[in-house]
C-alpha cells in the first residue's frame, strides 16, 4: 500500500524557507529557484504541510522514489580546506561582511557560499534605499553612477481616497539596481581574494571546540571544508543558526507577503509613494520609480500573512492597480506589467539572539530592518560591514569579542522601540518640512500624512500622541476635534 508524501507546489510556493526551518529531520532544502524535499529522509509528519504560509505543501501519493546517494569528498583543487570566515548567503548582508572583514584584515581566508548559478540571480530589479546608504560601501563615482536608478526629492503619502506630497528640496531616497550592486561587490571581493562559491547549499555543519566541520553540496557531490567562524546571511529561515540549534522556527503570523510588477508610468519621477491600505488584509502598497518612465508597484501583506500565497497576493495587486486613484492618476490608463516578483520577509522586531561562539548572523536572517519603511538594505550593509569588521578584529571568536557587533546592532533596535516612527536623519527632515507647510495643508491632507505613519495597531490615544509629536498639541487637537467630528456626523448620517 502506497503511503502519502508531501509535496511542494511550485507555482504556489513563496520560496520563503519556512519549512526548512521548521522540518524535524532536515528533509527540505531550495535547489536552485524551487524548494524540494527529500522523501528518503523526511518521516511523513505533516509539520510543513501544517505551517506553510503560502499552503504550498499538500499530501499525495507516493509514487516511485529514487535515491540519488552522495559521494563524499574532500573539497576540491580550487578551495581551501581551512578557512578563517565562512559565510553562508551571497545576498548583501553577506557581501558586505565579507568586504568588511577584509577591509579591516587583507589576509584573511574567506569564503561566501550561496545557493544560486550566479550571485545576485532572481532578485527584485530594483529597491529603494536612503541616498546615503551606498557611501558606506568602497565604490567608485562609475560604479555608483551604474548602480543608482533614481532619486527622490519628494515623499508622497496616500490612503484610500486622500493624499499628501512632501518636496524635501534635496533628494532622500534613491531606487538603485540591486542585481547590478551584487554583481559589483563580487568583483571586488574576488579582488580583494576573497572566493565565492554558488549553487552550493550547507548539508551538515558540526560546531567543535576548533571552529566548524561543513559539508556543502555542489552539483551533487558533498565536500568538507572547516572554518574558524561563521555567519548566516542565509535570509528570512536563518537556516545555519537554526541548524545549530540557536534560532527558533519562524511564526507563520510573523510573516510578511509582498508582490510588485515594473509597469509603465508617467507620474513626478522624483516622488516616492507609499499608499496605506486599509482594506482586507493589506499593510501597504508602493510605487517606486526606476527611471525611463517605469516604476515598481508593489503591495504587501502584513496582518494574517500566512493566508497568502503567490496567486493571491497577485490578485491583491491587481486589485489594487486596477482601483486605486493614484495608479489611474499616474498611467493615464496605460498599464503594462513586466517583471512580477512574490516573496516573503520577517515582520517581528530585531532578533536579540544574533551571536554565538564564533558564529554570529546578519541581515534578514536576524530581521533587521527598519520598521517604519520595510527598509533592508541600509541595515544589511551597515551591520554587514561591522560583523566582518569585528569577526576579523576578533582573536578566539568567542561571545565577548563578537559583543561590539550585538551591541553595535541592539542600540538602533532600541532606538526603535523608544519612537515607532523610526529614526532617520532624513525622518527628522521630513517632519521638519511637514512643519514648514502645514499652514497650506487641508486637515484631508495632514490626515493622510498620519494615518500612514501611525502603527498598524495604534489606537486613538497613542494617534493623537503621534500628531502632537509632529504637529504640536494645538495642530493636533484641531486635526482631531475635526477628524472626530466628521465621524460622529458620519454615524448619525
Amino acid at each position: 500500500m502506497k503511503q502519502e508524501i508531501p509535496v511542494i507546489t511550485p507555482e504556489i510556493c513563496l520560496t520563503c524557507r519556512t519549512c526548512v526551518g521548521i522540518c524535524p529531520m532536515g528533509a527540505i532544502s531550495q535547489l536552485r529557484r524551487e524548494m524540494s524535499i527529500d522523501h528518503s529522509t523526511c518521516n511523513r509528519c505533516g509539520i510543513c504541510v501544517q505551517w506553510c504560509p503560502a499552503k504550498a505543501i499538500s499530501f499525495h501519493q507516493e509514487l516511485a522514489l529514487q535515491k540519488t546517494p552522495l559521494r563524499k569528498t574532500y573539497a576540491p583543487q580550487h578551495l581551501n580546506k581551512i578557512y578563517d570566515l565562512i559565510i553562508v548567503g551571497g545576498g548583501i548582508a553577506g557581501l558586505s561582511t565579507a568586504i568588511g572583514a577584509l577591509q579591516k584584515e587583507p589576509e584573511l581566508k574567506v569564503l561566501v557560499l550561496d545557493r544560486k548559478r550566479k550571485v545576485g540571480e532572481d532578485i527584485n530589479s530594483s529597491a529603494g534605499t536612503w541616498y546615503f546608504t551606498l557611501d558606506m560601501l568602497p565604490l567608485s563615482h562609475e560604479e555608483r553612477a551604474g548602480i543608482i536608478l533614481q532619486k527622490f526629492t519628494k515623499f508622497g503619502f496616500a490612503v484610500e481616497k486622500e493624499s499628501v506630497v512632501l518636496d524635501i528640496g534635496k533628494a532622500f531616497l534613491e531606487t538603485i539596481d540591486l542585481s547590478r550592486l551584487m554583481e559589483v561587490l563580487s568583483d571586488k571581493l574576488l579582488g580583494f581574494g576573497a572566493q565565492i562559491e554558488t549553487n552550493s547549499f550547507v548539508d551538515n555543519i558540526e560546531n567543535t571546540d576548533t571552529g566548524f566541520i561543513i559539508n556543502i553540496i555542489s552539483n551533487g557531490v558533498t565536500y568538507q571544508i572547516r572554518s574558524m567562524s561563521l555567519v548566516d546571511a542565509t535570509g528570512i529561515d536563518a537556516g545555519i543558526f537554526r541548524k545549530l540549534g540557536f534560532a527558533r522556527s519562524w511564526d507563520p503570523n510573523l510573516i510578511g507577503v509582498g508582490a510588485e510588477y515594473e509597469m509603465t508610468w508617467s507620474g513626478d519621477p522624483e516622488i516616492i509613494w507609499f499608499i496605506r491600505m486599509k482594506h482586507r488584509n493589506l499593510g501597504y502598497a508602493w510605487s517606486f520609480p526606476i527611471g525611463n518612465r517605469l516604476s515598481r508597484i508593489g503591495v504587501a501583506a502584513l496582518i494574517n500573512a500566512f493566508k497568502y500565497n503567490k496567486i493571491v497576493i497577485q490578485e491583491e495587486l491587481e486589485s489594487f492597480i486596477n482601483s486605486h486613484f493614484l495608479i489611474r492618476e499616474n498611467t493615464k490608463g496605460q498599464i503594462s506589467r513586466t517583471n512580477f516578483k512574490c516573496g516573503a520577509y520577517p515582520m517581528m522586531r530585531m532578533e536579540d539572539k544574533i551571536i554565538s561562539d564564533r558564529i554570529l548572523r546578519v541581515g534578514d536572517a536576524a530581521s533587521q530592518a527598519n520598521p517604519f519603511l520595510g527598509e533592508g538594505i541600509y541595515y544589511a550593509i551597515k551591520y554587514g560591514l561591522k560583523a566582518g569588521e569585528v569577526l576579523a578584529g576578533s582573536k578566539n571568536g568567542n561571545v565577548a569579542e563578537l559583543k561590539p557587533y550585538e551591541d553595535f546592532v541592539l542600540a538602533d533596535k532600541k532606538k526603535f522601540e523608544e519612537d515607532k516612527i523610526g529614526y532617520n536623519v532624513d525622518y527628522d527632515r521630513v517632519l521638519k518640512k511637514l512643519n514648514e507647510i502645514k499652514d497650506k495643508l487641508s486637515d484631508k491632507e495632514k490626515w493622510a500624512f498620519l494615518s500612514f505613519i501611525m502603527p498598524l495597531e495604534s489606537n486613538w490615544n497613542s494617534r493623537l500622541q503621534i500628531a502632537v509629536k509632529l504637529l504640536g498639541y494645538g495642530e493636533a487637537m484641531k486635526l482631531f476635534g475635526s477628524i472626530a467630528r466628521r465621524k460622529i456626523m458620519n454615524r448619525k448620517s
